[in-house]
Parts: C-alpha cells; sequence; structure tokens
C-alpha cells in the first residue's frame, strides 16, 4: 500500500557529555532507531550503555515554594487528566545498561523495557530492572482514562540487608483510585496481605487483610 513512511535505520552517539543548565549528562554509548508509517512509531532495539547523570543544586527559594505548593495539594482530592496518544508508539527493546546518578545515588546495573501504547491503552510487556539492592520483573497494562484502570504484575527480590533473597510478589488490580492490592512475602518473611487504597483521596483512606 502507498504510504508515508520514514526510517532512520541506525543512530550512534558515543562517548557523549553534556552541560544542560547546571545538569551534568554523559554516556559511552548509545545505539538506537525507528521506523513510522501510518500512525504507527516504532523504536527498534535501543541500547544506553554507561550513562552519568549528575543533578545541579536546588535553590531554597524554589525548594519552599514547592513544599508550599504540596501543602494545599495534600487537601485536594486528585482528578487525573485523560490522555491521548494519537500514535501506536512500539518499544521493541530499550535497554539500559551502568547506569549512575550522583546525589542522591542512585545505581542502576540493568534495566529492561519492552511495550506499547496507543489512544488510552498502555501495555508494559516485559520491564526488568537490576539494582545492587533489588532485582524487579514487572507487566501490566492501564487505560490513561477515567481514573486510569489497571492490572499490574510483579516479583521483586531483595538483595541487601538482613533481608536478602526475601522475594515478594505483588497483583495490582482496579484503577488509581481504587486500587485492590494482594502481596505475597517467601523466604525471610512469610506472609499473604491484601488490601484496598484509594491513592488519589487526600486522606489516604486504605483497608488490610
Amino acid at each position: 500500500p502507498f504510504g508515508l513512511g520514514i526510517k532512520i535505520k541506525q543512530l550512534y552517539l558515543d562517548r557523549v557529555n553534556l552541560n544542560i543548565l547546571g545538569h551534568q549528562i554523559g554516556w559511552q554509548e548509545f545505539n538506537s532507531g525507528a521506523q513510522m508509517r501510518f500512525d504507527q512509531l516504532t523504536l527498534t532495539p535501543t541500547r544506553l550503555v554507561g550513562a552519568r547523570l549528575s543533578l545541579a543544586a536546588d535553590s531554597r527559594s524554589s525548594s519552599s515554594q514547592a513544599s508550599v505548593t504540596q501543602t494545599e495539594a495534600a487537601n485536594t482530592t486528585l482528578v487525573l487528566p485523560n490522555v491521548w496518544i494519537p500514535l501506536k508508539v512500539i518499544i521493541q527493546d530499550l535497554t539500559v545498561l551502568d547506569f549512575k546518578m550522583a546525589d542522591p545515588e542512585v545505581e542502576v546495573q540493568r534495566a529492561h523495557l519492552a511495550g506499547f501504547a496507543k489512544g488510552n491503552d498502555i501495555e508494559v510487556e516485559q520491564f526488568e530492572l537490576s539494582m545492587p539492592e533489588i532485582e524487579l520483573e514487572l507487566s501490566g497494562e492501564a487505560k490513561l482514562k477515567d481514573s486510569y484502570p489497571l492490572s499490574i504484575h510483579a516479583l521483586a527480590e531483595i538483595k541487601q540487608t538482613l533481608l536478602a533473597g526475601q522475594s515478594i510478589a505483588l497483583e495490582a488490580d482496579g484503577s488509581v483510585a481504587n486500587l485492590t492490592l494482594s502481596t505475597r512475602f517467601r523466604k525471610q518473611i512469610v506472609a499473604d496481605i491484601d488490601a484496598n487504597l484509594k491513592p488519589l483521596d487526600p486522606n489516604l483512606p486504605f483497608e488490610i487483610e
């Protein structure tokens, strides 16, 4: 069929160092590609290696102003906006290796994402995260409308502290306005906890079974 198509077969940006408004950003290796046809945009396998991030120091005035704003917002029930994504965006394979941020210190040994978004729908087919503190696997889907109905499945393992080896399985269903959680703890601590909470309510009501 006829139609306008755009294709970037391969994009390389290696050994980059940037200073953006005081934020220091750099990486050793970045390669990616993309293609677009009609209303579909596909990000082909993408790899970022050796990224380093150092944030600029925050001013006291902006911090104090933000705290006042947060206090006022704490007494108001949040209303989530409807979000519409006009394209179907497909992420085939996004992998980040050896990422470090300074102040606060964050280290990501490996992160991997595959999924897509279109209209109000978002689906995470696979998300994997490896850090010195934790291993995490997650999949799920959500709609960015009507309080964001969602279904999320996650499995985590703690790697440090006295709880090293502890596994946690989480199932989240419902919506951001009315969320049902089912959590299973195994290995060091064994427990099953079911809960219901309303994250958008400023009083954050919840029930635990």
